[in-house]
């Protein structure tokens, strides 16, 4: 069916208008919003991000750690619990890694912000 037949049958709706604009107003008033209530430097919300990506990553080490325990602890052949273990170690180097690579993003601005500051 062409797209012009299907705009046909479709019922006019005055409000619809309205409503978008509504929305659109919203959402340009939120953003605004979090723009001036955040005010925070380009380093503090490098931070905050860097600070966010490792709770992150912390949360999904732990639950690699977890899946971990229960292979191990699980009543499957050698064979199956090794191959298990294999990939889920190799997810946790992953993360490790990545965790360390955030952590000298952080000392990184640490010592930027040390050198502003004079220290």
């Amino acid at each position: 069916m062409p797209i012009s037949s299907i705009s046909a049958s479709t019922p006019y709706n005055p409000y619809a208008e309205q409503s978008a604009e509504r929305m659109r107003k919203a959402k340009t008033n939120a953003n605004a919003d979090a723009e001036a209530s955040s005010g925070s430097s380009p380093m503090q919300e490098a931070k905050d991000r860097i600070a966010k990506q490792l709770q992150e990553l912390k949360e999904r080490l732990n639950q690699i750690m977890q899946q971990i325990e229960r292979v191990q602890n699980s009543s499957a052949s050698k064979e199956v619990k090794m191959q298990q273990l294999q990939g889920l170690n190799q997810q946790a180097m992953q993360i490790q890694q990545q965790m360390q690579n955030l952590y000298n993003q952080q000392l990184k601005i640490q010592e930027m912000e040390d050198r502003l500051a004079g220290r």
